[in-house]
């Protein structure tokens, strides 16, 4: 069966809206319907990608990196440091990247890697990984990860408003933030003051419509 756009526009709303209750992909697709099976995760990654109002205007570079499609660098830089003892001390050049995979069914997990063409980084060689978070499911939650993180070994950390606005491109249908019953229109608690990007449209106002 074909879905017509107006279709797919519903599909994408509904979805996006189980999303914002803390719903995995994978769940969230369940209850949809494209041809004789349920709508696939990956399918609706490309319809959010491609036609989703938050996907718009298309990623660019400078914005986020998509290596594959389900893997985004969110950030990093590169950075010369001495290492070694005294009388074996060396210059070596260290480029460390903050890698975000998101998981249909677990969510969206980050970490950190640092590389090096000459340096012993880790007993894995010339690499080091350092996990930052698993399971993420909304901005917000990606935000606070990279902020409580801090730096890691190598380098300075990721400023954590920049990794955000890179995974929202990378990643459009991550809700700003996973909605408890009864929480819309409550004033303070601990996630007053830290918005995501108030300005840009994601489908899910943090402020009761009236």
């Amino acid at each position: 069966m074909r879905v017509t756009p107006r279709q797919r526009t519903e599909m994408i709303a509904r979805i996006r809206a189980r999303l914002a209750t803390g719903l995995s992909l994978a769940d969230a697709c369940v209850s949809e319907v494209k041809g004789a099976e349920s709508l696939k995760p990956a399918t609706f990654m490309l319809w959010a990608r491609r036609y989703g109002a938050s996907a718009t205007p298309p990623m660019r570079a400078s914005s986020a990196y998509l290596k594959r499609p389900c893997l985004a660098v969110l950030g990093g830089d590169s950075i010369s440091m001495t290492l070694g003892g005294v009388g074996t001390s060396f210059n070596a050049q260290i480029r460390t990247r903050l890698f975000a995979e998101f998981d249909p069914k677990r969510g969206m997990n980050l970490w950190y890697r640092s590389s090096s063409a000459i340096a012993q980084l880790s007993y894995d060689g010339r690499t080091q990984t350092e996990e930052v978070a698993e399971g993420l499911r909304s901005l917000r939650e990606i935000r606070r990860a990279v902020e409580d993180f801090g730096d890691p070994q190598y380098g300075s950390g990721v400023d954590a408003d920049d990794a955000t606005r890179r995974a929202r491109a990378s990643f459009p249908w991550l809700p700003k933030r996973i909605r408890k019953h009864g929480d819309a229109g409550e004033p303070g608690g601990a996630d007053r003051g830290d918005e995501v990007d108030d300005d840009d449209e994601d489908g899910f106002d943090d402020e009761p419509a009236g």
